[in-house]
């Protein structure tokens, strides 16, 4: 028999009775449970055959001597207590002992099970329902702002191309909707199965039950990776919450693993000293990345440094004001170079001066060819609809349409309805170019230069 087994084991409270159906199972074929983490249970060979398992309800933050009565209890009818995980204690029996059921009140049990069943099942929900309502409190605003449903809709189709954040909570939402509504389904029947007495649920719905906690965990992993693609790779505004909620959540551990007995909460202690420590270390490899990190912003009226950061894209696929024969009075807001959900992306952005044409050139460099078409397609539709980013109208469009460029794969062209600013979106391979300016750029010098500059 090999020496460890791990097994998925992120059971819900509902399913105490089949978790402990299944630790007896895994005894009979020589196995016993030493360790129960986040989603995941380590068995070890048992070395005995007379070992069996009990599972009861209880509520883990009780008074610390009601918890050691309780345990005490538990060991002089034989049960020693081997993991605690969503209000179950899971219980083994002592060498050489057949102990009965750690739980001898029928009434008291049913009464717990609903008591922490609902509990969970509320909180899964609670959880979805705050989520929803902060993406409706979005799209109210956003629909205040831009007039229409629909206009929500595409703002959150074009800005999920330059955040982490947004695609990484769209995808946890989807997951928490299908979570919540399996556990409200679960938990209705589960009302109907255990009306008289506490039955265990079928195997395949336990099960079911495990994945869908584990999704909801890895839900909320999945945010957290995009707030942190956020403040390490796209790096505008450089978003500091994630790093302080890291290290609150941190700090909060380890104040639990300082306050808690040692002998009676020997593993909840271990697990709080873990998390603790690799909250902080999270935050602190985040804070520094953040710092130490090579993309970002760098505004050249608050940022000496600006300058040596815009000379940088003498070597990057990005048309400059001087490119097109503009510099005499070369001024600038910000200038970007970061890696988004589309692939890295180089930005300078809303020049100043009397002769500089330019507004400003945005160029991604996606990591395949369909990307690259599907992008060039969504900034041009992007251009039609979006706001002026001049400022001169707060809803007008450019009115882009297709055109011939030799020399590259796909090309948008056209002014904004209502100003003289000129737009051209092109793809040449694998990257995607925006471009605006006050003049025309459809100019034999123009596009020359243009196309010198993006030469994939």
């Amino acid at each position: 028999m090999k020496g460890k087994k791990y097994t998925l084991f992120n059971f819900c409270t509902g399913d105490f009775k089949g978790v402990e159906r299944y630790l007896n199972a895994q005894a009979a074929r020589g196995w016993k449970l030493d360790k129960v983490g986040l989603l995941l249970g380590r068995f070890s060979p048992a070395g005995r055959d007379d070992l069996h398992w009990c599972v009861d309800l209880v509520n883990p933050r009780r008074e610390r001597e009601a918890e050691e009565e309780y345990l005490g209890l538990c060991a002089e009818g034989g049960w020693d207590l081997a993991a605690k995980t969503n209000n179950m204690y899971l219980f083994c029996s002592r060498p050489g002992l057949n102990p009965g059921p750690v739980q001898t009140e029928p009434e008291l049990e049913r009464k717990n099970y609903f008591r922490y069943y609902v509990r969970s099942a509320i909180l899964s929900v609670l959880i979805v329902a705050g989520v929803l309502a902060v993406w409706a409190l979005m799209a109210w605003a956003m629909g205040s702002t831009f007039g229409a449903a629909e206009d929500v809709v595409r703002a959150l189709r074009f800005n999920w191309m330059e955040s982490w954040t947004l695609p990484a909570a769209a995808l946890a939402l989807g997951l928490w909707l299908l979570s919540a509504v399996w556990r409200l389904g679960d938990f209705a029947a589960a009302l109907v199965r255990n009306r008289e007495e506490l039955r265990p649920p079928r195997p395949w719905t336990m099960w079911v039950s495990a994945v869908v906690s584990a999704v909801m965990v890895l839900a909320w992993g999945v945010v957290v990776l995009g707030a942190a693609g956020d403040a390490l790779l796209t790096g505008e505004g450089n978003p500091l919450y994630l790093p302080i909620l890291l290290g609150g959540w941190g700090l909060y551990a380890l104040y639990r693993w300082l306050i808690l007995e040692r002998d009676v909460f020997a593993g909840e202690r271990k697990l709080n000293l873990k998390v603790g420590l690799i909250c902080l270390a999270l935050a602190a490899a985040l804070a520094a990345g953040m710092v130490l990190t090579p993309f970002g912003e760098w505004s050249s009226y608050d940022d000496p440094e600006a300058e040596e950061q815009y000379a940088q894209l003498e070597s990057a696929p990005v048309v400059r004001a001087e490119d097109l024969g503009t510099a005499g009075d070369r001024r600038f807001f910000w200038v970007l170079h970061t890696v988004t959900p589309m692939g890295e992306r180089w930005k300078v952005d809303d020049f100043l001066g009397d002769s500089v044409i330019m507004t400003g050139c945005e160029t991604y460099r996606c990591p395949t060819v369909w990307q690259a078409r599907s992008l060039a397609r969504t900034k041009a539709e992007e251009y039609a609809w979006s706001a002026d980013p001049g400022g001169l109208h707060e809803t007008a469009g450019a009115d882009l349409a297709p055109v011939n460029l030799p020399w590259a794969d796909q090309a948008w062209y056209g002014r904004w309805t209502e100003g003289e600013l000129y737009v051209l979106v092109v793809r040449v391979g694998r990257q995607v170019t925006v471009l605006s300016a006050w003049e025309p750029l459809w100019t034999d010098e123009h596009l020359a230069a243009i196309r010198a500059r993006l030469a994939d």
